[in-house]
């Protein structure tokens, strides 16, 4: 696991403490990477979603709908 496990520790309490839309995006976002690595698809996906639904910036917005899309195919190729 390395360092993904803290580093989802610490961004689930920075999470529960940030208030601006963008910074909040951001931490879903390296959560959902940080996921992602351990192999909690699901989990990631979910950061991945919340991370665009926040985010204010249109082309961040596009690049966590494609990081997103992404994942999932991959994910759902397995799942057969």
């Amino acid at each position: 696991a390395g360092m993904f496990g803290p580093a989802i520790e610490e961004l689930s309490v920075a999470l529960a403490m940030l208030e601006e839309p963008d910074s909040r995006a951001r931490a879903f976002r390296y959560r959902g990477m940080a996921r992602r690595e351990l192999g909690l698809v699901d989990p990631a996906l979910d950061d991945f979603a919340e991370a665009v639904e926040l985010e204010p910036d249109p082309n961040e917005r596009v690049r966590g709908q494609l990081t997103r899309a992404t994942i999932l195919a991959g994910h759902e190729r397995f799942r057969e």
